[in-house]
């Protein structure tokens, strides 16, 4: 995972837009969205703290702003549209080098973009090993 204060540099890499410029405009606050979401889910900020972390970075943004921002994310998040969104956050956090919740957390933003038969092959699998962990539980 990238240290945060490296944050808005990579993505502004990554996706060729600033966080930081006054707009309104769908694909900054989507992307003000997704800083948001990591800041609070990976880096464990409050909105007080991600509020700090805009100021220091010269963007003033209010704690209702980012409480919506934060519950917008679900949203985005599953857009077929805003899937750039989550590429984004799985190369921030560098998933083949993450924790199983980050792995889990892309997984389940794609799987409406599987087709139906690696899908069939994916829910065949998963339930095998759920079966396997349970028998092992017991």
């Amino acid at each position: 995972m990238i240290p945060k204060e490296k944050l808005i540099k990579t993505i502004k890499k990554l996706t060729n837009l600033d966080p930081l410029q006054e707009s309104r405009e769908t694909k900054i606050v989507e992307i003000r969205s997704l800083i948001n979401h990591v800041l609070h889910n990976y880096y464990g900020l409050g909105c007080t703290n991600i509020s700090r972390f805009y100021k220091s970075h010269g963007k003033k943004i209010n704690h209702a702003t980012i409480l919506h921002s934060l519950r917008m994310w679900e949203v985005y998040s599953k857009d077929k549209s805003c899937s750039y969104l989550n590429d984004c956050l799985h190369d921030l956090l560098d998933a083949e080098s993450s924790s199983d919740e980050i792995k889990r957390s892309y997984i389940k933003s794609k799987i409406d973009f599987v087709e139906d038969i690696p899908l069939d092959k994916v829910y065949k699998k998963v339930k095998k090993h759920y079966k396997q962990y349970i028998e092992i539980e017991d």
